[in-house]
Order: structure tokens, then sequence, then C-alpha cells
């Protein structure tokens, strides 16, 4: 079969079907995009937990108990205190509910801590 042949077999196969030559172009141009939204989100997703974590510090560890009814004792955060490199510690308690703001409930989470030593632990932290 000479080149010319195949030309005009490749053209009149795409005019005879031509659904399924739009639906192959689609097809074509689609996968190419989603791969790079996928990328760009997760891109920016990796930058804003980046920027969250750099904005506390190399140095900052956040403990939490974990478990239902688990809690930290002052006796642990003196523990926590003791130990080499510890330069602060820093009790928080965390209580979760709702509130109702223009005819609509949000939920929101309220932090209770000492806010002198929150500044010397988040010294980025601007309330």
């Amino acid at each position: 079969m000479r080149a010319t042949d195949l030309f005009r077999f490749s053209t009149k196969a795409l005019t005879e079907r031509k659904l399924k030559a739009i639906l192959t172009i689609i097809g074509i141009m689609i996968g190419p995009a989603t791969i790079v939204a996928l990328v760009g989100a997760t891109q920016g997703y990796s930058n804003a937990a980046a920027d969250r974590f750099s904005s506390l510090g190399a140095t900052t560890i956040i403990v939490s108990p974990v478990g239902r009814g688990t809690t930290l004792t002052s006796a642990d955060l003196t523990t926590i205190e003791g130990l080499t490199g510890v330069s602060h510690v820093l009790a928080y308690d965390e209580i979760s509910g709702e509130t109702t703001q223009g005819g609509q409930t949000v939920g929101v989470t309220v932090i209770a801590t000492d806010l002198a030593g929150l500044k010397q632990v988040l010294p980025t932290l601007s309330l």
C-alpha cells in the first residue's frame, strides 16, 4: 500500500466516523488537562501545608492526647518541660461548638490558653 492510499484511507475513516473521531480528540485533550489540574491542586495544597508549618517555626512541636477521654495532666506538662531542648511548654484547651451567624449555624473551635505564653511559642502569630 502506498502512502497516498494510507492518507486517503485515514481521511475517509475520519469523515465516515465523525462522532468517534470527535470523541477520540476530546479524550486526548481531557487526559492531559486533568493531569495538569491535579498536579496544580496537589502543589497548591503542598505549599499551603508548608507555609502553615513554617509559621510554627522549625523548633515548635504540638503535643495532643489521642483517644476518647485522654488528657494531659500538669504532671505531664512538667515532664515535657524537663526534657532536654524544651524551652517553653504551653497548655491549652480546645472545645468544639456551634454559633449562629446571620441566621446560619456555623461550627467553631474555641482554644483557651495563656496569651503571654502564646507569644513565646508562636512569635509570628498576630491576634
